[in-house]
């Protein structure tokens, strides 16, 4: 078995930029599929500031992570890792810890968006594409995000990976509310993947527990076969 068939099936979450809600996604996954009796696990491989994204998918998993796999790559400064003077281990070490998650389902999140670098060797694109995942992109909802997220689009299909769909996130208020309230609309015209969800005014920041209510998919029945490429 090669070292990438030992790394249980999953899902990359993406963003386009950072602090779009990428970790309420993520826990709202997690809890969603061990609802349907689907072991799942959330684990973010880097991670730079603070610990609270860790802490919520910490506490939203079935059961404890040890640190190294829940996060193989910390570092305190909020910046790129490449920009920190330190020493950042080369991706197959982040690879060997993230083989060992268990569970039938491993939810990735990516640390900012698709090409944010983490050295001079490797980025979250190297890392998305050595997983093999399917991905779900996280866009914030305001002035900008069509070009935000048909720019991450055009990436994630240059790699040649499968995307699932988007969330909408709607990270606070604006005063282009014309943009806001017409983006999903506009991106489910340009794009040939579907809207996810909408999650409401502060959906950074909010508990992981509506996103459920977000989903258009409430059960097993429900759940369309894309969203399962490489499980069912």
């Amino acid at each position: 078995m090669s070292p990438l068939e030992a790394i249980p099936k999953g899902l990359f979450i993406t963003g386009t930029d950072t602090d779009v809600g990428k970790t309420v996604i993520t826990c709202g996954l997690i809890q969603f599929f061990n609802q349907l009796g689907i072991e799942s696990f959330g684990v973010k491989p880097v991670c730079c500031g603070g610990t609270d994204d860790l802490d919520m998918i910490s506490a939203a998993n079935p059961s404890h992570l040890p640190k190294k796999i829940l996060n193989p790559l910390y570092l305190e400064k909020p910046a790129a890792p490449q920009s920190i003077q330190t020493v950042i281990p080369p991706l197959k070490e982040v690879l060997r810890q993230l083989y060992k998650t268990p569970g039938s389902l491993t939810i990735v999140e990516g640390a900012g968006g698709w090409k944010v670098p983490v050295s001079k060797e490797w980025d979250m694109e190297a890392l998305a594409i050595s997983l093999d995942h399917p991905v779900i992109i996280v866009v914030a909802n305001k002035l900008g995000a069509l070009n935000h997220t048909l720019l991450t689009v055009q990436a994630i299909q240059a790699a040649q990976l499968h995307i699932v769909g988007f969330f909408l996130n709607t990270v606070e208020e604006t005063a282009y509310s014309h943009a806001q309230s017409t983006n999903k609309a506009v991106l489910e015209e340009l794009l040939p993947y579907p809207c996810l969800g909408e999650i409401p005014v502060g959906g950074a920041s909010i508990d992981s527990l509506p996103l459920l209510e977000s989903l258009k998919i409430s059960s097993e029945i429900d759940l369309p076969l894309h969203f399962f490429p490489k499980i069912s």
